[in-house]
């Protein structure tokens, strides 16, 4: 009698076991993912008065948190040591220091296109000579609207919702870039 109930026990750990590993998040990790791309600012380019450039460099970690089902459920981005030239009138800066910032997306409706997405950033953002560092949190709602070839969900449609931590002027920002870059 003693030794059914001990196989009865084992039994029930083992299937308790097999749920809750079924059940629990799939995790999966992307190591050095290129992360840049250029871009025309039009705020600067109109406070500077000739063509600013925008160009990221570096490479960002994603890791993904996928339900039982395999949809993408949220997503942790960082990175690193990516950094972020300014580029206009002949002349360039980068940002000094890392662009050190990590950035969490939670798909309350999972992954798929149209669903919602809960984007926040937080760290170091950017930081120009002679202002303070822009830096904090920022909330934004956005959409999801396509996927990377290796699965990892592309958001757009930003809406900020909540802005916290150090900031400067957008106007102040765009004279210390303008000045910068010799306007």
């Amino acid at each position: 009698m003693r030794r059914g109930a001990v196989v009865l026990a084992l039994a029930v750990v083992a299937l308790v076991t097999a749920a809750s590993a079924a059940s629990a998040p799939r995790v999966v990790q992307i190591k050095g993912v290129d992360a840049g791309f250029s871009f025309v600012n039009d705020f600067f380019s109109a406070a500077c008065g000739f063509e600013v450039t925008g160009t990221v460099s570096g490479t960002a970690n994603i890791t993904l948190f996928l339900d039982s089902s395999g949809t993408v459920v949220r997503e942790i981005d960082s990175f690193g040591k990516a950094t972020t030239t300014f580029s206009g009138n002949g002349n360039s800066f980068r940002f000094p220091g890392a662009f050190g910032m990590s950035v969490q997306t939670d798909y309350p409706e999972g992954a798929t296109l149209g669903a919602p997405a809960i984007f926040t950033v937080k760290g170091l953002l950017g930081h120009v000579s002679g202002i303070g560092a822009d830096a904090g949190q920022d909330l934004f709602t956005a959409t999801v609207v396509d996927f990377s070839p290796e699965g990892i969900p592309i958001v757009d449609n930003f809406d900020l919702v909540q802005s916290r931590g150090n900031r400067e002027s957008g106007e102040d920002v765009a004279a210390a870039v303008c000045a910068e870059l010799g306007a």
